[in-house]
């Protein structure tokens, strides 16, 4: 049966994906709004936070204009930090042009420009608003983030950490390091540094920070600390690039004081070569493999441990590679984008990957035609076919709620 469907599921990759479009409320977005803002923070005094803030912009969202051989495009950028009741704190502007020599690198959402500033704000609630212009096309894109301090004004109290990756420049924590959200960072060779940052009382306290992965600890520090004055407090760290070693990881920061603990986390994710984009946790991608998986490889899963998933996960797609001259699995990078797509399109009473319609497009993407009729007064029918492979399906929704369900099983309950 597995090699039934895997047969099917790569002749529907090989014929359908040119036509695969991918839709939904991403799809729809204008491209000027596809600028990322983030903050970070740091305890700068007893009652105050520095929050160095980032815009960033890729080539492709803006428009070039070919001047000689060359490529120009011009934008104004801002960052703005406001109360929570709509007082702007500060505001910083950027207005600049941008040069290029490739035509390729202007249609690129990998290469970028980043901007950032500091604010020094008391301790409160706030919005973080970015704005983007670009002056070719007067298109303008707007983005905000709710940024929350609050919960700092009883101590002790923990800031987020902030990763830290080798950059060449000065991105507000020290030369040659910038800040990072953790999301599909790259393989690293060298050390990772952590900041840890927040607020104590007068007095003895801890600080321990440890690496977790499928139930795996590994603590990289613990000290106590001996404070003469209630204040802030800031700890750079390193992290080993030795033992980062996994795709995923949790980083737990825990701060002890007179018998109160406080906690916070971030995550880490590691881009791997042969791995899909859209895979960032190796157990919940296992999980969506359940349409492809051989009985065999689901008897390996049940018998092995939580640190063994990420190796069985590579050998599984190993074997599923349609073209091993290629860095990339082709087929995982297909599968996983439609996952994303069903999650999106056909969440219902349980996540759209899970739904009948999900099951259906993640195994065979995009129907050529579909078909959508009330069969009476209260089910709503939809018929999606395929002629590529000669075969139709039917869903009803018999309540009207959009929980459309096979008319027909396609695979067994227990599958």
């Amino acid at each position: 049966m597995k090699k039934i469907l895997f047969i099917i599921t790569l002749v529907s990759f090989v014929l359908s994906a040119p036509q695969h479009q991918r839709g939904g409320r991403k799809g729809n977005k204008h491209l000027i709004e596809r600028f990322v803002i983030a903050a970070f923070s740091e305890a700068y005094s007893i009652d105050s936070i520095r929050v160095v803030s980032f815009i960033e912009i890729p080539y492709g969202i803006i428009q070039f204009i070919k001047q000689d051989n060359q490529f120009v495009a011009s934008y104004e950028a801002s960052l703005s930090m406001v109360e929570k009741k709509g007082k702007q704190v500060s505001r910083k502007i950027w207005k600049e042009s941008i040069t290029l020599d490739s035509y390729e690198d202007t249609k690129s959402n990998r290469r970028n420009i980043k901007h950032y500033t500091t604010f020094i704000i008391p301790k409160g609630d706030y919005i973080l608003n970015g704005e983007l212009v670009d002056l070719d096309t007067r298109k303008k894109g707007r983005k905000s983030q709710k940024i929350s301090f609050k919960y700092t004004q009883k101590n002790p109290a923990l800031l987020p950490p902030v990763l830290m990756l080798p950059f060449k420049g000065d991105w507000g924590f020290g030369e040659n390091y910038i800040p990072t959200l953790g999301r599909r960072v790259r393989s690293q060779e060298h050390d990772i540094k952590l900041l840890v940052s927040g607020f104590v009382k007068m007095g003895k306290y801890s600080l321990s920070v440890r690496l977790e992965n499928s139930g795996d600890k590994t603590e990289i520090f613990n000290q106590s600390f001996q404070n003469n004055v209630a204040g802030n407090f800031s700890q750079y760290l390193t992290i080993p690039a030795s033992m980062i070693t996994k795709l995923k990881y949790d980083i737990i920061v825990e701060l002890t004081q007179n018998n109160r603990t406080v906690k916070k986390n971030t995550i880490l994710t590691l881009s791997r070569a042969g791995i899909s984009k859209n895979v960032t946790d190796i157990e919940f991608a296992l999980k969506q493999m359940k349409y492809i998986l051989s009985n065999e490889e689901r008897k390996m899963l049940r018998k092995s441990s939580k640190s063994e998933w990420e190796d069985l996960f590579i050998t599984f797609w190993k074997e599923r590679d349609p073209d091993t001259t290629t860095i990339n699995n082709e087929l995982m990078e297909e599968y996983y984008q439609r996952v994303e797509y069903a999650i999106e399109h056909f969440e219902s009473w349980q996540p759209g990957w899970r739904t009948d319609m999900g099951m259906i497009y993640v195994l065979f993407g995009p129907p050529n035609e579909i078909q959508r009729y009330n069969s009476n007064y209260t089910q709503v029918r939809q018929i999606w076919q395929y002629y590529r492979i000669n075969k139709t399906f039917s869903f009803i929704d018999e309540n009207g709620f959009g929980d459309y369900r096979l008319e027909t099983p396609f695979i067994s309950p227990g599958f």
